[in-house]
């Protein structure tokens, strides 16, 4: 123990023993300056010189962009920058196709013409005036069939036409898409070319007429649409669903339920069908037609 005690106080002693530090003129011996220390100072000067210098180092790559140019410090930062920028280039990439897609199908609508590479169908001549001649598989003719026995959605081929300016629609029953209050009408001079329907929510959408979906998907304006190319040159358009259930192609029968009233889309402000009736590319109002 006495040997313990004596060593700490010789390392305390020593620790505090002061010693002079002199500069001198190496020629005339003149002494310049002298500091007096001791090895606790010593200690304490050279830890307190080396935290700073860690931590100057340390605050000089974390806050300045001195880090960039450090390997391994940047991968992070830019794999997030990379995968940002391929989201955003995807998403485009999808919205130019559907709008593509769009534009084509309303095109192929309209057109007199059919290119061979469309993927829809070309629509056969029927001289017996069947308005039910567009192509469909042996399931769907099997179903259409027995719709068109109970003789459930049609009209004499002998009815009156209705005249709207120069269009005009003979012996074809349009079923509303829905049943609600009209908000917003029909006006043409406003560019308004649709009307739009408030109805009960979860309100199933049916198909005016029988018909072909030549479109069926999503855009960021109008939400979720669905457009019908039917057989006596109209096309229905159906927006803002909230769920369709065809697929481009598919033929349905008028009546059938083809999409969920919904709020989707940038120009939709709450939940309703925006409906547009098209005859020989031309809009029609659907009032005239059907009631609401």
């Amino acid at each position: 123990m006495e040997n313990k005690k004596s060593f700490w106080k010789r390392l305390f002693r020593d620790v505090r023993s002061r010693y002079r530090i002199v500069v001198m003129n190496d020629t005339t011996f003149e002494e310049k300056a002298s500091f007096s220390l001791t090895r606790l100072n010593v200690f304490i000067a050279l830890s307190s010189l080396t935290v700073i210098l860690i931590f100057s180092g340390v605050s000089l790559i974390v806050f300045t962009p001195i880090k960039e140019y450090l390997p391994g410090c940047n991968d992070v930062t830019v794999k997030n920058k990379l995968q940002t920028q391929m989201f955003r280039i995807d998403s485009l990439e999808n919205e130019l196709r559907m709008r593509d897609d769009l534009l084509n199908s309303i095109r192929r609508v309209f057109s007199d013409s059919i290119d061979d590479s469309n993927p829809l169908p070309p629509k056969p001549s029927n001289p017996s005036g069947d308005h039910n001649n567009l192509p469909a598989s042996t399931n769907e003719m099997a179903l259409r069939d027995m719709v068109e026995k109970g003789d459930k959605y049609t009209l004499s081929q002998n009815s009156a036409p209705y005249i709207i300016g120069q269009q005009y629609t003979a012996g074809y029953l349009y079923m509303p898409p829905v049943k609600g209050t009209i908000t917003q009408k029909f006006e043409q001079k406003e560019g308004h070319y649709a009307i739009d329907i408030v109805t009960k929510p979860n309100e199933t959408v049916r198909a005016t007429l029988d018909g072909t979906v030549i479109f069926a998907s999503w855009n960021p304006a109008t939400g979720n649409v669905m457009v019908l190319q039917h057989s006596n040159n109209a096309v229905s358009v159906y927006k803002h669903n909230a769920v369709i259930f065809k697929k481009e192609g598919d033929f349905v029968k008028a009546g059938d339920a083809i999409a969920i009233v919904g709020n989707s889309g940038e120009l939709s402000t709450g939940p309703h069908l925006h409906f547009e009736l098209w005859e020989d590319g031309l809009a029609i109002n659907p009032e005239n037609f059907m009631v609401f």
